[in-house]
């Protein structure tokens, strides 16, 4: 079954990230031993931070105005 293109894409774009990540960096990896798991994690997050700060997107402001903190 396929994702909805919604889903699929971060993750193809999750998956090209870790990718490069191990061919650029092999021996790092290997000393630092993290998992698949941790390596997209991280990806996520660098991913969502960048696409953040193009589009202008505040997360905590959004946050604390659901929670009417705003």
């Amino acid at each position: 079954m396929q994702k909805p293109p919604a889903v699929a894409v971060p993750d193809r774009a999750i998956g090209e990230i870790v990718d490069y990540v191990c061919m650029s960096v092999p021996g790092a990896i290997r000393r630092l031993g993290p998992s698949q798991a941790q390596l997209e994690q991280m990806a996520r997050a660098k991913l969502r931070e960048r696409l953040d700060a193009i589009t202008g997107r505040d997360r905590l402001s959004e946050a604390l105005e659901c929670a009417g903190a705003m």
